[in-house]
């Protein structure tokens, strides 16, 4: 993030772009697994299926296990 924020500063002194920006760091950042805790208190719902077999149901087995590796390790984070 610093090293993004740093090259806007640079940006804006050399009156150029840079491939780098704090936005683009931003937007490298996985997004976080939803919190469906309120959804289950007070409406009593659960998903019908784990997000596993979700992922293998919309981009099939390969790359389920690769989103799976992915989410995994933003976890972890």
């Amino acid at each position: 993030m610093l090293l993004g924020r740093m090259c806007d500063v640079l940006a804006g002194v050399l009156k150029r772009s840079l491939p780098l920006s704090k936005y683009r760091v931003l937007s490298l950042k996985p997004l976080s697994p939803a919190d469906i805790s309120t959804a289950r208190s007070v409406l009593g719902w659960s998903p019908a299926i784990g997000s596993g077999r979700g992922l293998e149901l919309t981009f099939g087995r390969f790359r389920a296990s690769r989103a799976e590796h992915l989410i995994r390790n933003a976890d972890s984070t």
